[in-house]
Order: structure tokens, then sequence, then C-alpha cells
């Protein structure tokens, strides 16, 4: 599979995964997040592909306590908070404001295709190549892409426009999503569609 046959506009479907406010204030890469996803935004837009935004909350554990646990040492590693802070949240909220998504979900299961309405939404559109981005890359995007290629699909990753708690989680987790999908940034999206 190739950059052309990836980035053509009529295969691909997008799924934006937990795109909220409270996980954006915690991830390392904001400044690099915020212009990847208002470029992928305004190109989806363009190019007429269909952003689909799904929201994983509350999602169920076997352990309500254990699964807050783990999330806690997850975020041991984050990133001091940076001077600009205060200026990325105000960005995020008008980026966020402004491109409204075809279809909104919210679903309780990270297997994201046992939910019916998603799984419908995504089928119908009819469209093999699903581009993601969204937070977390470690956990949410890793696990949604290896579903998503199990199932037939061909999942590809928009890296600058993932993020996660610190550096070392994103790089890790990049490495094994490339195991069953394909990772690209938005400067390969650029330099195909801008020039």
């Amino acid at each position: 599979m190739n950059i052309e046959n990836l980035t053509n506009p009529e295969n691909i479907l997008h799924i934006s995964l937990n795109i909220n406010k409270s996980t954006f204030e915690d991830v390392f890469s904001k400044m690099e997040f915020l212009g990847a996803y208002e470029y992928i935004l305004s190109a989806f837009k363009r190019y007429n592909i269909p952003t689909i935004s799904i929201s994983m909350e509350d999602m169920d554990h076997l352990s309500r306590e254990y699964g807050a646990e783990k999330h806690l040492r997850r975020k041991r590693n984050m990133a001091p908070v940076s001077p600009q802070h205060a200026e990325f949240i105000k960005q995020f909220s008008e980026i966020t404001d402004l491109y409204i998504p075809a279809l909104r979900f919210k679903t309780k299961k990270i297997d994201i295709l046992t939910d019916p309405d998603i799984f419908k939404a995504i089928n119908s559109a009819n469209r093999k190549i699903i581009m993601i981005s969204g937070f977390t890359t470690d956990l949410e995007i890793l696990i949604t892409t290896a579903i998503l290629f199990n199932s037939g699909f061909i999942p590809v990753v928009i890296s600058d426009a993932t993020s996660t708690y610190s550096e070392r989680m994103f790089f890790t987790a990049l490495e094994f999503i490339s195991m069953t999908a394909e990772v690209i940034d938005s400067r390969d999206l650029i330099k195909k569609w801008e020039y």
C-alpha cells in the first residue's frame, strides 16, 4: 500500500477518538497536535472526507478501582505544564468548535466495533481506509487500529494528530501501531494534497 492509495479521498473515513479538553490538557505534544488536527480537519472538509467522532467514556472494567489505578500509572510520566498552556487550551476550543463531525458517538467499549451504532456507521461509509486521530496514542488508538485491521480495514494513524501523556509512551505506541496500521503524519498529507 503506497501513499497514493492511502491518500485517495474517495477511500477515506476519518475517526476522531476522545477529542476532549480534559485529556488534551494532560498530553505532552499540544502544539504539534493543534497544528496537525486543524490541518486535517480543514483538508477533510475540503475533500469531503467524513469524520466520525467517538468518545470512550466511563469504560467498563472488571474492576473500576483497577482501571483507575492503571490510568494513574500512565499519567505519572506527564510532561510539566508549559507557559503556553492557557493559549493551547484556547486554541483547542476554537478548533474543535469550528469543525463539526458528520456523526458523534459515545461508548463505554474500547472495542468500537462491538457498539452496533458505530459498527453500522463505519460500514455504511463504505470506505476501507480509516484515518485515525485523537487520544490516547498508547491505549485507545493502539487498540482501535488492531481491531480495525483484524476486521478487514486499513487503519492509518496520523501520528502528529494524536498524543498521549509522555513522549516515551507516544513513540513506543507508534512502533506497536505500525505492526497493524500505517503511520503517517500531517506533512505526508500536505505533500500529497497541497503540492
